[in-house]
């Protein structure tokens, strides 16, 4: 299991090439939903469906927490940056 810098440096590099990407694709709606399919192929990889389900429902109790950091960090950027998420 990758450790904490690993995941770091990992979502450091996803999101610069998600930068360079939406300055071509200008669709994060499109991305967001390859990415998503990409994603749940990866975790059926080693997940049954039962777990894919159980994991699906933890992410859609997360939404709550995640909008609010969405918030928070766009507070912090100068305004007409864009933020992907």
């Amino acid at each position: 299991m990758a450790d904490v810098d690993d995941f770091d440096r990992f979502a450091n590099e996803v999101a610069e090439w998600l930068i360079e990407k939406y300055g071509e694709y200008q669709d994060p709606m499109m991305m967001g939903g390859v990415l998503m399919r990409a994603t749940m192929e990866l975790y059926l990889s080693r997940l049954s469906e039962d777990d894919m389900h159980n994991l699906l429902d933890i992410v859609s109790e997360s939404i709550p927490t995640i909008r609010e950091q969405q918030v928070a960090r766009s507070q912090h950027l100068h305004q007409g940056n864009k933020i992907l998420h």
